[in-house]
């Protein structure tokens, strides 16, 4: 219970810095209500989990650390550079099939190879290694399409990791 406690207050505490961080270097994007407002909180999410691991010596294992930093990494450039013009996961196949290499393609192909390793790294059997990888793999997915709206998939991280932790 202190994780939820310890959780909520990295959070509070380091999110309007985040926010004007984000501001000062132009991470900006019109909302749905054609309001500016900050995008790509990705970073902010990898600051807590880091955090929570560190403080609580939830992972000693420095390949799982990495992999979420990459994922970091990934959807913060597409977030800022990526092509707004191609959506869905369909939308990116057929423009890589037509010769584009989108930012969203990236985030799927190394998103699938990151849950692979993972899978295989921390499975002991070929069923318990297929499965993480579906979870896996299901989780970035979900996060990323949580994320259309800014402030949606940190809301959806914070929960799970609340439910998994009580």
């Amino acid at each position: 219970m202190i994780i939820i406690f310890v959780t909520f207050f990295v959070t509070f505490v380091f999110f309007p810095f985040y926010q004007r961080f984000l501001i000062r270097f132009g991470s900006l994007r019109f909302n749905f209500q054609k309001q500016i407002i900050p995008v790509s909180f990705g970073g902010f999410i990898f600051l807590i989990e880091s955090i929570i691991i560190y403080l609580f010596q939830l992972n000693e294992n420095r390949y799982i650390w990495i992999s979420l930093l990459i994922i970091t990494l990934i959807g913060t450039y597409d977030d800022l550079f990526g092509d707004t013009k191609v959506k869905g996961l369909r939308g990116h196949i057929k423009a890589f099939f037509h010769g584009k290499i989108t930012s969203g393609f990236l985030k799927a192909a190394i998103g699938g190879l990151i849950a692979l390793f993972l899978a295989i790294y921390i499975g002991d059997s070929n069923l318990v290694k297929v499965t993480n990888f579906l979870l896996i793999l299901f989780m970035i997915n979900t996060i990323n399409l949580f994320d259309l709206r800014p402030g949606r998939a940190l809301k959806v991280f914070l929960f799970y990791f609340f439910v998994k932790h009580i």
